[in-house]
């Protein structure tokens, strides 16, 4: 159903997609779309439990020289039922917002964060927000990787980092 949804905002130029209240088991990513905003029923209320190795990845995720702007993904958990490198996994997307949202239960192999965030090839990210969420993480809260561009206009404020035995934010590049 998420994925029709996507694909149906992503024809009508952008949308809302509400995820309702409830615990939701995924074995696969998602791409979203720009000017697309995932909506959840707040932390604890809407669950995602995911086995994929990233939830949520932008569209354009792969495409070199294409970025993706206007994403927003608010009010969910994403509870990890496998290793993963990252609930929210977004390379080269301009005014993206992640609020409200809570990781946990990760099991580490390799790197492994919250929210991976990454410039590509001709690709640079600009306007990232990330505010009150929760990482209940063993390694990085959030990873920020430009080593083939640059990311700019950062603001995370708000947030509760609860790392085992990484950092609360990596930046490689």
């Amino acid at each position: 159903a998420i994925t029709a949804a996507l694909a149906a905002i992503k024809t009508a130029g952008g949308g809302v997609l509400e995820i309702p209240e409830g615990t939701f088991a995924v074995s696969n990513s998602f791409a979203v779309p720009s000017n697309t905003t995932i909506r959840g029923a707040g932390i604890g209320v809407t669950t995602i439990v995911h086995a994929s190795s990233s939830c949520f990845k932008n569209d354009n995720y792969a495409s070199a020289g294409t970025a993706d702007d206007d994403i927003t993904i608010e009010g969910i958990t994403f509870d990890a039922d496998t290793t993963w490198s990252g609930a929210v996994d977004m390379q080269g997307v301009n005014r993206l917002t992640l609020r409200n949202l809570q990781f946990k239960n990760v099991k580490v192999t390799g790197v492994t964060a919250g929210i991976g965030i990454a410039s590509k090839a001709a690709v640079n990210c600009q306007d990232i927000t990330i505010e009150n969420c929760i990482f209940d993480v063993p390694d990085y809260g959030i990873v920020f990787d430009a080593d083939v561009g640059s990311i700019e206009n950062i603001s995370i404020a708000g947030n509760k980092f609860r790392i085992n035995w990484g950092s609360a934010i990596g930046v490689g590049g």
